[in-house]
């Protein structure tokens, strides 16, 4: 069932713009965004954004804006159209878990009802920065142009999200 009228690829282009916009916002550099995953079973449904360099698990000090950026993607997603689809809800339950995953990578050892409470003031972090309205604006036009052209360079997505 599609919600709102909006199609998956949209949808896709939206969440994958969250990812990219918050690896740049938090000054973290972006290899590509594809809206096809370049793997086959990538465990979800098509869409990809790839860090560039700096993986998180040999930069444990990273692990909080690796985490926002694995957020930013269902922040974006959900800003969009405000409800979840059942495809919507599984991608953002994987990209919370790989959250958890930073974090853990980062040294924070906690019980789970201390990371549950981090993990949501995180997702509230990530929704708040991804919904102002200059931040959501920057994340719209590089979601149309992605849907465009199916993939884009770090150095394309940067000359989007550097635009006045």
């Amino acid at each position: 069932m599609r919600l709102l009228d909006i199609d998956n690829r949209t949808r896709i282009a939206f969440h994958e713009a969250g990812h990219a916009f918050m690896l740049r916002h938090l000054g973290l550099a972006v290899d590509w965004v594809s809206l096809t995953s370049p793997e086959e079973n990538s465990g979800g449904r098509p869409g990809r954004t790839q860090p560039k360099n700096e993986l998180p698990w040999r930069r444990p000090d990273l692990s909080e804006k690796y985490a926002l950026f694995s957020l930013a993607g269902p922040a974006a997603e959900y800003h969009l159209v405000n409800q979840w689809d059942n495809e919507g809800l599984r991608e953002a339950h994987r990209d919370e878990t790989m959250a958890r995953r930073f974090i853990q990578v980062g040294g924070r050892d906690m019980p789970d009802h201390k990371m549950d409470s981090y993990i949501k003031s995180l997702k509230d972090t990530a929704m708040d920065m991804v919904s102002r309205p200059a931040n959501w604006n920057r994340i719209t036009v590089l979601a149309y142009a992605l849907m465009e052209v199916d993939r884009m360079s770090g150095t394309e997505v940067n000359e989007i999200l550097d635009e006045d």
